[in-house]
């Protein structure tokens, strides 16, 4: 379930808004109880861009921001600037996504980047004394040192930089003392000049210098309908074909790929936005994070609950054939699940059916994370357990096309294993399908 947090949390007048059944309040806060509990000493690294900070989700965001840090977290906020620098100067001094960079873009880069930083100390100063969130300081400071990024493609930049090395121990030592850190774009180098860097590469550069739990990108893209999970890999493609994230996407596989933990992608213009993607289990943005089979582990026990509540309405649609708890427990050894915080997504079992031969079953997704490819994955996996000379079969009523589609061919039921064969009910009128494998 996921809630707007705003309805939950104070507004900026410091009061409550309406909600239609106080239940949804005890949900919601339920839920977000363990992330919570997740995020202390967890190290977020939060870019904004700098505009945001004039209209009243952005404040907004700033107050949310303070309220994870009274949950524990330590907070790196890194200042965007594109878009205001855009409308001091324009786009045309933009190539290839890369400012250039003269004395005057940069006069006008500090400017912005000095007004978004007091912007952020007025919100925290006015939410400390007026919605009960406790003191809160904000510093600032030259943690980054700033290298030119010289000439690209035959063009001088000029002024503008990229990050040569970052200060970690005073980043996590600061956060660790409770302060909320703000980073601009604009940096020195060790000969003293000063250098426009691009915020969102910093932020990425940051995240992995201090091993952050989470690099957070609030950017100007609408949320997809739903939450999407990707792989490293999957981000890389997504961003050729969804240009206004293309550069965040190949920054949060880059960043995951070294060693951050997750990185979201986040529409600025979503109120509460922030709370919903790290206090939800389903989130509202995309998620960048280590590959397509993280929460996938072998079956337990103590999982035998979770797979009868992901089944039984499969089972009672008649896509399932009826396991029952105690069968589910003999074979436990041969189940894999994914497990998202603590809740059982996805099952599929494989099951020894005779010598040299397995039978894919029970393979089953929880509606809420259809469409995501971990049904996909489970079978993948599950297939790379048997040897190449192994023969796979499935057994099914409604999905036999699925399975055709990952390698799958029909075939009599007299292929079967004698000893499989003799559980085979023909009234059931079950499909048999046999992996095709080179």
């Amino acid at each position: 379930m996921t809630l707007n947090f705003g309805q939950i949390l104070a507004d900026q007048g410091g009061n409550f808004r309406p909600m239609t059944h106080d239940t949804q309040i005890v949900d919601a806060l339920r839920e977000a109880s363990g992330y919570i509990h997740a995020l202390r000493d967890s190290v977020l690294v939060v870019h904004l861009q700098a505009h945001r900070l004039d209209d009243d989700v952005g404040q907004r965001t700033i107050q949310d921001l303070v309220r994870l840090k009274q949950f524990g977290a330590r907070i790196i906020l890194v200042h965007g600037i594109k878009q205001a620098l855009n409308q001091a100067v324009g786009d045309h001094t933009l190539l290839n996504g890369q400012r250039v960079s003269n004395d005057d873009i940069l006069d006008h880069a500090s400017n912005i980047e000095n007004r978004a930083m007091q912007r952020v100390e007025s919100i925290v100063s006015v939410s400390s004394s007026r919605h009960s969130l406790g003191r809160c300081s904000v510093v600032a400071g030259n943690w980054v040192t700033a290298r030119p990024l010289g000439v690209i493609d035959g063009v001088d930049h000029l002024k503008t930089g990229v990050v040569r090395s970052i200060d970690k121990h005073a980043l996590l030592s600061i956060t660790e003392a409770g302060h909320i850190v703000q980073v601009g774009p604009v940096q020195y180098s060790i000969t003293g000049d000063r250098y426009n860097i691009r915020t969102d590469d910093m932020a990425m550069e940051i995240a992995v210098a201090v091993g952050a739990d989470k690099l957070v990108y609030l950017n100007e893209t609408p949320n997809a309908e739903r939450s999407t999970a990707l792989s490293p890999a999957t981000a890389e493609a997504m961003a050729k074909t969804t240009p206004s994230l293309a550069h965040q996407l190949q920054l949060a596989a880059r960043a995951v790929r070294r060693g951050v933990g997750r990185v979201h992608l986040v529409s600025a213009d979503d109120d509460g936005g922030l709370f919903n993607e790290l206090l939800t289990r389903d989130g509202v943005g995309r998620l960048v994070s280590a590959d397509r089979y993280e929460g996938l582990r072998k079956a337990t026990l103590d999982d035998v609950g979770g797979i009868v509540n992901l089944i039984e309405p499969l089972e009672a649609a008649g896509q399932l054939v009826p396991r029952g708890r105690q069968a589910i427990e003999i074979d436990i050894d041969h189940y894999w699940i994914f497990e998202r915080d603590g809740m059982v997504i996805a099952c599929a079992a494989l099951l020894p059916i005779g010598e040299k031969a397995y039978e894919i079953a029970c393979v089953a997704t929880h509606e809420n994370y259809r469409g995501l490819g971990r049904a996909a994955a489970l079978l993948e996996h599950l297939i790379e357990q048997t040897d190449g000379e192994d023969q796979v079969f499935a057994l099914s009523t409604q999905t036999s096309s699925w399975f055709n589609e990952h390698g799958f061919v029909n075939c009599d039921p007299r292929t079967l294993p004698a000893e499989r064969l003799a559980r085979y009910d023909p009234k059931r009128g079950s499909k048999v399908l046999l992996l095709k494998r080179g």
